[in-house]
């Protein structure tokens, strides 16, 4: 039990914000599955920058509808 509370810290640490999971699901992807620039760390970072543009795309979406009633 001990051992996955530390585990279960670490990766919220890891993924507490949409660009983290955003850099570290580009690395997965990269690394595992398809990488367009053959460097992990770049999709790293590519992913993200697409985590932070669709999370901040959203976030004003909602902030609209939740303004206009």
């Amino acid at each position: 039990p001990h051992f996955f509370r530390k585990i279960r810290k670490w990766i919220g640490e890891l993924l507490h914000c949409a660009m983290c999971m955003g850099f570290w699901v580009g690395m997965g992807a990269g690394h595992f599955w398809l990488s367009p620039t053959q460097n992990i760390f770049i999709d790293g970072i590519l992913g993200s920058a697409f985590s932070w543009l669709l999370y901040t795309n959203l976030w004003t979406k909602n902030i609209v509808q939740n303004e206009g009633g």
